[in-house]
């Protein structure tokens, strides 16, 4: 299935509503969930805007605001900024007043597009020079893991000064792969704290203090999701589609 569709969070109405178990899924005429995972969307939200931006957003928002405490004046370095996902995280943190976003990717006109939305630094994945180059992070949100993250975490270390200096690194995606291979001193050695964020660390109290403030800053177009909306009867036709937009399929 597309990354580009917005299928976990789905849209009904004025309602969004989360769905724990994916057999349920989304693209139904009907499909179960529970009244506590439903949430209002403001009057004036644009369905299909929050339907293709939630997801994305969601994955950033939720990791710097409950995992890692204060963004304010931080350092954010967001690994994998090339992507939705990262694209979005760019844009929060920076709305979050984080003190210096640095974007770190492999798409080279999507490193520079990050520019315009908040990122001060962009840095070519596998450029280990200018990694090093970086102020030192507070915090990384790192959508890649595998062996990308690996080289970075271990780049971004050596080079710190300060190597008790607190570095919170956020694990929310694995598009690069599932494991990661990392010696002991990076964590004994260091002040290298790693987190995940998803849904399992979050709890259902966290969702429902933190989207209420997502939908009204999406509401407000503080980020920007490029989205085509299409109708439903064109899904076959356009079910494999991968371009930079996000597909939202109506009725």
């Amino acid at each position: 299935m597309p990354d580009s569709m917005a299928l976990v969070a789905p849209v009904m109405g004025n309602w969004l509503f989360l769905t724990r178990d994916p057999k349920f899924g989304a693209l139904a005429e009907q499909t179960v969930t529970q009244q506590q995972l439903m949430f209002p969307l403001p009057e004036d939200a644009d369905p299909a805007q929050i339907a293709a931006s939630v997801n994305p957003a969601m994955a950033g928002w939720m990791a710097l605001r409950v995992k890692a405490g204060q963004v304010v004046g931080k350092r954010v370095l967001v690994l994998g900024a090339t992507g939705a996902a990262g694209t979005a995280a760019v844009q929060i943190a920076k709305t979050m007043g984080a003190a210096h976003v640095a974007g770190v990717g492999r798409n080279p006109d999507k490193l520079a597009a990050l520019s315009d939305l908040g990122a001060d630094t962009t840095v070519q994945l596998g450029d280990t020079a200018a990694l090093a180059a970086l102020p030192p992070a507070d915090i990384v949100l790192d959508f890649l893991w595998g062996a990308p993250s690996a080289t970075v975490m271990m780049t971004l270390l050596k080079a710190r000064r300060d190597h008790a200096a607190k570095l919170i690194w956020i694990e929310i995606g694995g598009a690069a792969g599932p494991t990661l291979s990392l010696p002991a001193a990076a964590l004994r050695s260091t002040g290298l704290t790693l987190v995940g964020s998803g849904q399992g660390s979050l709890t259902l109290a966290d969702y429902q203090r933190e989207l209420p403030a997502l939908f009204t800053a999406l509401t407000a177009g503080k980020f920007v999701t490029p989205t085509t909306v299409l109708s439903l009867s064109q899904v076959h036709d356009h079910w494999q589609d991968r371009g930079a937009a996000r597909l939202v399929f109506q009725p």
